[in-house]
């Protein structure tokens, strides 16, 4: 875990005696300048971009040509591209096929309209045919019926008798005989019509195949021509023009790097204090140690074992809108776990805590006077104190004389000579003229001001 300060030219400074000084005989002051005390986390990990996609065949096919290895492209852009002969012809064949479904599918209905309408004639006929008999079975039994009365009364022969009884024997074999025509009829309508159905929907089943063939081999074709699906780079060729990309084989892989992230390992004693949404900052060592923010956008819920030591992999999510930064590089993250504005780095010495853990120190006055303010401690960083109060910038504490160092010849009364400044805390951060021992924060410090 590191303790740093936010703001820039923070330092750590070490109370070494400059040569020759003695020990003062009444208490020194510090000037303090409030600053941000951060707690962070150290998470050291590979960046790699947070999208990327395998672009592949749909069917197989020779590559003709592909983008190149670094290539960045925009979505919708061709990257590569097959061989389209074989697939053109599919596609016409399954035109041919379609075309030919269609046609049957026309014939079946035609079929369909004529086998009901000539059959509907036949019952038609057949239920006529069969009224005519039933009518000539009513008038010859009106006949049968009048020549047997005339027969009783001698108004009608033996012989006229006899024929108006085999007529009326004609008239019923009639009605059987047309009774049996029209369900002959109405069966081979009823045969007839369910074939010409089932002919019909075979018809149409057979052109929804032709169709789905056709949507294939067309999708096939367009399959040949592989398109970026989002703004990216190119980051791999798998096949190259000439070879043969077998279906689903994948061609190259695209990435978006304009989003990158960082997997970065938390030891296990320290991957309580990871939340979501916290903040960090990356330094990548390949670009003169830039750094970039960061947020944690995953942390993972298990440990997995790097070198016989458990450590969870955590997700930092890293803009590179302009490119910058690149898959595959290292990078040092510090995750924020802890933040306080306003904070003081005092000497131990400088704090007079309470049972409650609170302190107190004394300020040095305008007029010389000191008056004693409540401090709110708030971590324990080596010999000193990181503390929030009524402590604006500018404010001297009292560091009592058993701490104090004498000062050198021509520093100002009562303060840290500037030659105990022993090193800098951020590189290439120095500190400016007049600045006065103390007052800033260093690298397990945290927080501004103090010795």
């Amino acid at each position: 875990m590191a303790l740093v300060g936010a703001a820039g030219g923070s330092w750590w400074w070490l109370t070494q005696r400059p040569e020759g000084a003695e020990t003062a005989s009444g208490p020194s002051y510090v000037e303090v300048a409030p600053r941000t005390y951060q707690v962070t986390v150290p998470a050291p990990g590979t960046l790699q971009a947070a999208t990327t996609a395998e672009i592949r065949a749909v069917t197989g096919g020779t590559v003709t040509w592909t983008a190149a290895l670094g290539d960045r492209v925009a979505e919708g852009d061709t990257v590569a591209r097959l061989d389209p002969t074989d697939l053109e012809r599919d596609l016409r064949d399954a035109e041919l096929a379609l075309e030919r479904s269609e046609r049957a599918l026309t014939a079946a209905r035609a079929d369909r309209v004529d086998v009901e309408r000539s059959l509907t004639n036949a019952v038609d006929e057949a239920e006529r045919r069969l009224q005519r008999a039933l009518d000539d079975a009513a008038d010859a039994a009106a006949k049968l019926d009048l020549t047997t009365r005339l027969a009783d009364v001698g108004g009608a022969s033996p012989r006229e008798l006899a024929d108006a009884q085999s007529a009326r024997a004609t008239a019923l074999e009639e009605v059987e005989s047309a009774e049996r025509a029209l369900a002959t009829a109405r069966a081979d309508l009823d045969t007839r019509v369910a074939k010409a159905e089932r002919d019909l929907a075979d018809a149409v089943a057979a052109v929804e195949q032709a169709q789905v063939k056709l949507e294939r081999a067309a999708s096939a074709l367009a399959g040949a021509t592989l398109i970026a699906p989002f703004d990216g780079v190119v980051s791999e060729v798998r096949i190259d023009a000439g070879g043969f990309a077998g279906s689903n084989a994948t061609v190259l892989t695209l990435a978006d790097d304009r989003r990158l992230e960082l997997v970065a390992q938390v030891d296990e004693t320290e991957i309580s204090q990871i939340e979501v949404g916290q903040s960090a900052r990356v330094t990548v060592m390949a670009l003169a140690n830039r750094t970039v923010p960061a947020t944690v956008v995953a942390v993972a819920p298990g440990a997995r074992t790097s070198q016989n030591i458990p450590v969870f992999e955590v997700v930092l999510g890293i803009d590179n809108a302009d490119g910058a930064l690149r898959p595959g590089m290292t990078g040092e993250a510090e995750v924020v776990v802890r933040e306080e504005a306003d904070t003081v780095t005092l000497p131990t010495a400088a704090v007079t805590r309470n049972p409650r853990g609170d302190g107190v120190v004394a300020v040095l006055l305008d007029d010389g006077e000191t008056e004693r303010r409540q401090v709110e401690v708030l971590a324990t960083v080596g010999t000193s104190l990181v503390v929030r109060g009524d402590l604006p910038a500018g404010t001297q504490v009292e560091v009592p004389a058993a701490n104090a160092v004498a000062a050198a010849p021509g520093a100002t009364p009562g303060l840290l000579p500037s030659t105990q400044l022993t090193r800098e805390l951020v590189p290439g951060v120095v500190p400016p003229p007049g600045t006065v021992p103390g007052s800033g924060a260093g690298r397990g410090m945290g927080g501004g001001g103090g010795q």
